[in-house]
C-alpha cells in the first residue's frame, strides 16, 4: 500500500481538527497529485509535528482545500544537528545542493562567503531556498525543515565562539578518514565547503588556526554541490555507524 503523500501546513502546534492548506499546497494536491475528496494525506509543520489527514472539501478554482486531521505525532530533532555552510554554486546547482542535503538530513544551512565565491545570494534567495527544502521534506518524509541562516564570511565562522559540543569539519584532499573522528556528546557538526576555486591561502590558514577537522572525500576535486552533498552523506553514515 502506498503511503499517503505529504503536504506542508505550518500552524499545527494547537493540533486543530480541521486545517486549510495554503494555495500552493492546494494546487499541488489537486493538480500534480490529482487527489480527491476522501483521499488520505499527511500534513507536517516543519518543526517536528505530523498529522494524518483526509481531504474534506476542495475548490480547485480558488485553490482551497480543507482537510480533517487526527493522529498527531511529534518527534524531536536528531542530534547532533548537521549544519552545512557552503559557498553558493551558480544556477540550478544550488537547488540541487539544497534538495539533496535536505533529503539526507541537513538541519541548518548557511551560505558561506569566500574570497573566491562566484555567486552571492540575493534578497529573495531565502524564500526560494525554503520552498526547495519544503519539497525535499515532502519527498523524503522529513518532519523538520532545515533552518536557513544569513550569509556569513569564513573568517567570522572560524574566529567565532564555539561550543565544546560542536565540531567543525571541512572537505579537503589532504584530510583524514571520517572513521577516525570522535562524535560523542556533540550537539552540532558544522560542515564547511568552499567555492569552485577552493579556499584561498589566507582562508586555509584560518581553517587550520581554528582547529577545524579536515576530512578527505576521495582523490578527485569535486564541484561545490557534489562535495556538500557527499560530506553531509558521509557524516550521517558515520554517525549512524556509531549509534
Amino acid at each position: 500500500m502506498t503511503a499517503p503523500p505529504w503536504f506542508y501546513g505550518p500552524g499545527l502546534k494547537e493540533r486543530p481538527a480541521f486545517f486549510d492548506l495554503a494555495p500552493e499546497e492546494s494546487r499541488h494536491l489537486a493538480g500534480s497529485r490529482r487527489l480527491r475528496v476522501g483521499d488520505d494525506i499527511t500534513v507536517f509543520d516543519g518543526v517536528g509535528t505530523t498529522a494524518a489527514g483526509q481531504v474534506l472539501e476542495m475548490d480547485s478554482r480558488q485553490l482551497k482545500v480543507r482537510v480533517a486531521l487526527a493522529g498527531y505525532q511529534s518527534v524531536d530533532e536528531d542530534l547532533p544537528r548537521i549544519h552545512l555552510m557552503s559557498a553558493v554554486p551558480k544556477g540550478d546547482r544550488q537547488s540541487t545542493l539544497l534538495d539533496m542535503a535536505t533529503q539526507l538530513g541537513m538541519s541548518d544551512y548557511t551560505p558561506l562567503l569566500c574570497e573566491r565565491s562566484t555567486s552571492v545570494p540575493g534578497e529573495r534567495a531565502a524564500a526560494r531556498w525554503q520552498r526547495i527544502m519544503i519539497e525535499a521534506c515532502k519527498q523524503s518524509r522529513r518532519p523538520w525543515i532545515p533552518r536557513i541562516h544569513s550569509a556569513t564570511g569564513l573568517k567570522t565562522v572560524t574566529t567565532g565562539k564555539r561550543s565544546v559540543r560542536q565540531m567543525m569539519i571541512v572537505a579537503d584532499l589532504t584530510g583524514g578518514r571520517m572513521s577516525q573522528l570522535s562524535a560523542l556528546y556533540l550537539d552540532e557538526i558544522v560542515l564547511l565547503v568552499g567555492p569552485e576555486g577552493g579556499f584561498s591561502s589566507a582562508e586555509i590558514d584560518q581553517i587550520h588556526e581554528a582547529g577545524t577537522t579536515l576530512v578527505a572525500l576521495g582523490s578527485t576535486v569535486l564541484r561545490t554541490e557534489t562535495a556538500a552533498v557527499t560530506l553531509v552523506s558521509a557524516t550521517l553514515n558515520f554517525l549512524r555507524g556509531r549509534s
